[in-house]
């Protein structure tokens, strides 16, 4: 009677599945960041909004108050550029004034995988309350 041997085998298929388990890791991390980066983008553009809908000639301190949401949280934006207050149909009362905040996320394995960076947006509107 003849012993197979397969000492190895197990490491060998080990070593096959690795990359494709690190790579599908690396993009569940990846979801999971630009999630989180949504959901505070989203919250920071609502507290702009809000305090437009207050003030809506102060583009300035809408800014500020997104700034100060995003304060201490995982997304830091380049400038005062990646946001804009917009009130296309004037300021009068009952008129919606939007805020839109963008940040530039760069994927972990985006140099490997060819993969650039991804731009996230959030938009809140709000109406402008009456004096």
């Amino acid at each position: 009677m003849r012993v197979k041997r397969n000492r190895g085998t197990a490491a060998v298929e080990f070593a096959l599945a690795l990359p494709f388990m690190l790579l599908v890791l690396a993009g569940i991390v990846d979801f999971g960041r630009a999630y989180s980066m949504r959901v505070t983008l989203t919250n920071a553009a609502r507290e702009g909004a809000r305090y437009a809908a207050g003030n809506p000639d102060d583009v300035t301190g809408a800014a500020t108050r997104v700034m100060d949401e995003l304060s201490g949280s995982n997304v830091s934006l380049a400038s005062m550029s990646d946001i804009s207050l917009s009130a296309p149909d004037g300021t009068a009362a009952g008129d919606p004034v939007y805020v839109t905040v963008q940040h530039t996320m760069q994927p972990f394995l985006g140099a490997i995988l060819g993969i650039g960076d991804q731009t996230l947006r959030a938009r809140a509107s709000m109406a402008i309350l009456p004096d």
